[in-house]
Formats: structure tokens, sequence, C-alpha cells
């Protein structure tokens, strides 16, 4: 049922969220690029694509409308952000500083209940407050549990998630001295006015919460009673609160 409706919504509603938050509606187009690139090359969705490429030919004229429509609602909000990005000739580098590295993801905020000993990594960041991404051990265990249950079961839905949060951080993901994959998506008009790419942590923070929810209905819905589900959820949720108690 690849009708044009779902096209135009689809593309409605993300240029919608750049006009309710432009840092959050970049980082969602970003995150739908990824999903789509996960969804049809890495679990070859064959046969999904072949179906899109028909409905594109036999509603051309309609799908066409409808990108218009839509692309001429995002350059009007994102004409400041175009001549900014113009302007300044270099604005890749300038930006790189707003990039998250390896480091970023190993700091925590000031005043962790737990991680605060992490804190020195500080010397390896630059405007620190937009670095603090670390997301405590709930995401490490997360990935190793999810790998397990990919590499075991072959989880298709759980590789979508995963997968799509480990693309996500590795294309923003500012590896060493400005060298960076995210230098492709920054010659997009307008992306490289984005400075503090970093917040891309709140996208990645949604596939984590989907992973987190699979697992947990994964490992516990056939396994205990109702009264030893209902323990070891609220246990759970208690260290997750734990992992992430700071101090203010």
């Amino acid at each position: 049922h690849k009708t044009p409706k779902y096209f135009f919504l689809f593309f409605f509603f993300s240029v919608y969220q750049m006009y309710c938050g432009i840092y959050l509606g970049f980082m969602s187009i970003i995150a739908s690029m990824v999903v789509f690139f996960v969804m049809t090359i890495s679990l070859g969705f064959k046969n999904e694509m072949k179906l899109i490429w028909k409905s594109v030919k036999v509603h051309k004229i309609k799908i066409s409308i409808g990108a218009i429509v839509n692309i001429s609602l995002l350059i009007l909000l994102l004409r400041p952000y175009i001549s900014r990005s113009i302007s300044s000739g270099k604005a890749y580098f300038y930006l790189t500083g707003g990039l998250p590295t390896p480091a970023s993801y190993f700091f925590p905020t000031k005043g962790t209940l737990l991680y605060d000993w992490l804190r020195p990594l500080e010397r390896f960041l630059s405007n620190t407050h937009e670095h603090t991404l670390f997301m405590g051990t709930v995401f490490i265990v997360t990935i190793i549990l999810s790998v397990y249950l990919i590499r075991k079961h072959k989880n298709k839905e759980i590789k979508i998630w995963l997968y799509s949060l480990l693309v996500l951080i590795i294309i923003t993901l500012n590896i060493y001295h400005s060298v960076s994959l995210y230098v492709v998506i920054a010659i997009i008009p307008g992306f490289q006015a984005i400075r503090a790419v970093s917040r891309i942590v709140q996208i990645e923070l949604f596939f984590l919460a989907g992973l987190v929810a699979i697992l947990i209905n994964y490992y516990v819905k056939d396994s205990f009673t109702k009264m030893k589900k209902g323990v070891l959820i609220a246990l759970i949720f208690s260290l997750i609160v734990l992992d992430q108690f700071t101090f203010k």
C-alpha cells in the first residue's frame, strides 16, 4: 500500500518537526536517512525497494507536488541557515568542535553518583557542556545483550534498532582531528550551520530506549509469573535510575 499520502505525511511532519525545533528537526532527518539505509541496504529489503520505486512511477505527479510543497516550506525556514553556511567558507572545520568524539561517549555529567571518576576526560574535549554524552552502564549492557540476541536468534527487529543506533553514532563521530563521515552530511545545504551536532544524542537515546524495551520484552515475557515480572521490571528501572542518578 505505497500511496502518495504516506510519503507526503512523512515529509510534512519531518518539516513540521524542523519548525518546532530546528536542532531536533535536523537530527530527525539524519536518523530517518540512517533507518532507511539500514532497512534497505544492511537487511536487503529488495522487494520493498521495488514496491517503492513502482509506486513512485505510478504516482510521480502527486509525489512531485508533495515534494515541491514541503521543500518550499523547508526552504523558507532554512534560508538564513543556508546563507550562513555559504558565507562562512570553511564552515565544516568550524563545526567539528561540536561533533562527538570517542571521549564524549565516556564523559559523564558533573555530579553523577557512580561515574564522576570519568570526569578527567574533559582535558580531551572542548566545549565540555556539549559533550556530556555518557549513557551509563545501561548503554554498554544493552549493546552486549543486543549483539548476543542477533547472533543467537537472528532477531531482525532488534537488528534494525541496534544497527540504526550504531550507524548514527559512527556517521556523526569526530574520529580524530576533524576526520569524520559527517563531512558527507555537511554537504547538504544548511547542515553546516548546525554547530552542536553532539545533540544527536537525543535521537540516539530514543534508539537506546527502544532496544531496552525490546530486550525486556524478549527476556521477561515468557520466563516469569506476573508477580516475578513486576518485581524484575521494578528492579531494572531502579538500576537504570541509580545508573543515571546525579547530585545537583
